[in-house]
């Protein structure tokens, strides 16, 4: 792995600034984003202290050894085993292991503030291409095609997803924007009350991100944005003038776009309407799938035994537009538990830790819950960009360095 510590040393960048690079470049194109994450991963990962971190035996660590291993025993019972491997190893494995790396790769307080501005800095360009995507000034480009699983994919894609005027991203639909944008938008808050961005830089950030997020016209995202602002409002006494700024900027937004943004409102509790209508659909299907397959499916699975359960008028979906009930598809009913229960006890920590930096706690706890609420209609985590975010969000809400910040 020498090669790889000398091209660092050629080229005069520190692994802080490849990372904060590939975060800059996320919203651009995903595989030049993940050229610098896989160079980060490949020169820490063979290193025998990060691995020490993996079996230090704490609670989480447990649980995740526990989900990986029954994991593994699932690969004799997937419906494409290759697949379930892909899957365990592009979906679990390359996070956790790119987690552990970031322990030995940010040393200091200053290493984190950097890194949270450059998470401020990619929602910034996130909301910046939504814009010119929802008024139709950039275009889509691609090149170097290949084939993969019989379907066609391209080495740098730039396509813009534009449905019905929605502000996206290069091969970003509305929805996962509209989530990327949330955490970018919390951690940009955070940023300010930490001083980590002054008052002119962030405000221009975060209306920016703001009104991306609402351009997106998602339905699952502007709901749960908006009950974070208002969890804040009620919340942190000292984030109330951050909160406050941005309520003449939605009234406005709201009265342009009523018409538009009304039937967004209303449909929402319409059983009838055709979003809600196919999602009460696809989680009756779950369902049966769960029930005929308790043990789970295999990881990247979900697609291989939706079709055969849907009738001839019914409409197919790529996923189960409900992060329980896919993973719960895929890694059966017990591994799901493990997983979920994971997730929560970090939420739990934090809650306990609340005493002892209550800024960080509230921003990074309330992340993580709007992220599994946004989840609760979509399922976002193939897209490798949202989850990249969310373990650096994970890491510093646990990363004692920022405690002090």
């Amino acid at each position: 792995m020498k090669f790889l510590e000398n091209i660092k040393d050629k080229i005069n960048l520190t692994k802080i600034d490849l990372l904060c690079i590939g975060l800059l470049l996320l919203p651009l194109n995903l595989t030049l984003a993940g050229i610098f994450f896989i160079f980060l991963l490949l020169s820490e990962i063979y290193k025998k202290k990060t691995y020490d971190l993996l079996f230090k035996l704490e609670k989480t660590n447990l649980l995740i050894f526990s989900f990986l291993f029954i994991s593994f025993i699932q690969i004799s019972i997937a419906i494409d085993p290759l697949l379930h491997i892909a899957g365990l190893f592009s979906h679990y494995i390359v996070y956790i292991l790119l987690f552990l790396s970031f322990n030995k790769i940010i040393k200091n307080t200053d290493e984190i503030k950097k890194i949270i501005k450059f998470i401020c800095y990619s929602g910034f360009i996130l909301s910046i291409i939504g814009f010119l995507a929802y008024f139709y000034i950039i275009s889509t480009v691609k090149f170097f095609e290949y084939e993969i699983y019989g379907a066609k994919e391209y080495l740098f894609n730039f396509e813009i997803y534009n449905q019905q005027q929605k502000a996206s991203s290069f091969n970003m639909n509305p929805n996962i924007m509209a989530i990327y944008l949330i955490i970018t938008f919390f951690t940009t808050i955070l940023s300010k009350n930490l001083n980590i961005i002054n008052k002119n830089p962030f405000y221009l950030i975060s209306i920016s991100q703001a009104l991306a997020i609402i351009l997106t016209k998602s339905r699952g995202g502007i709901l749960v944005f908006l009950l974070g602002l208002i969890f804040l409002f009620f919340k942190e006494k000292k984030l109330d003038k951050n909160i406050l700024f941005f309520i003449p900027i939605f009234i406005l937004i709201f009265y342009i776009y009523w018409q538009t943004y009304e039937v967004l409102i209303l449909s929402l509790f319409d059983i009838n309407f055709n979003s809600n209508k196919l999602r009460l659909e696809t989680w009756n299907i779950c369902l049966k799938i769960i029930e005929s397959f308790p043990n789970g499916i295999g990881i990247l699975n979900y697609e291989k035994i939706y079709p055969s359960y849907i009738k001839y008028n019914q409409q197919y979906i790529p996923h189960a537009h409900n992060w329980i009930l896919h993973t719960t598809i895929e890694s059966g009913i017990f591994a799901s538990l493990i997983f979920f229960y994971t997730y929560f006890y970090q939420i739990y920590l934090l809650f306990k830790k609340k005493s002892y930096f209550t800024r960080q706690y509230v921003i990074f706890n309330l992340i993580l819950i709007l992220f599994f609420l946004f989840n609760l209609t979509d399922y976002v985590l193939t897209d490798t960009r949202i989850c990249i975010l969310l373990i650096l969000i994970i890491f510093f809400a646990f990363n004692k360095k920022i405690v002090s910040t």
